[in-house]
């Protein structure tokens, strides 16, 4: 089978390393101006943008962009990553998603 990249993979490769980059450095200097839900949430973009672009460039997407969805895709194609899948589970946690079976 031909693998067939989907455009745009590398966009969001540069977006998650910026998201990463920015999340880091306001970290790191302490700044006040962004929040832990800031400081969250950039994080969840740099991770969310980056392992998009790793689907996209194996030409895959993923079902949803839950962390959890995220992990399922990603395990497609590396199998498990029990290190990986213990972060990203422990932020799906947070992650305030309605899920319609519950309602």
């Amino acid at each position: 089978m031909k693998l067939v990249q989907i455009d745009n993979w590398r966009d969001y490769r540069r977006d998650g390393e910026q998201f990463l980059k920015t999340a880091k450095g306001a970290y790191s200097k302490k700044k006040t101006t962004f929040t832990t839900d800031t400081l969250y949430n950039l994080t969840c973009m740099a991770i969310e943008k980056l392992i998009m672009a790793f689907l996209m460039k194996n030409g895959d997407l993923a079902e949803n962009h839950t962390m959890a969805d995220l992990l399922r895709a990603l395990q497609l194609h590396l199998g498990e990553v029990p290190e990986l899948t213990e972060g990203l589970l422990y932020l799906n946690g947070f992650q305030e998603i309605c899920d319609l079976d519950e309602y």
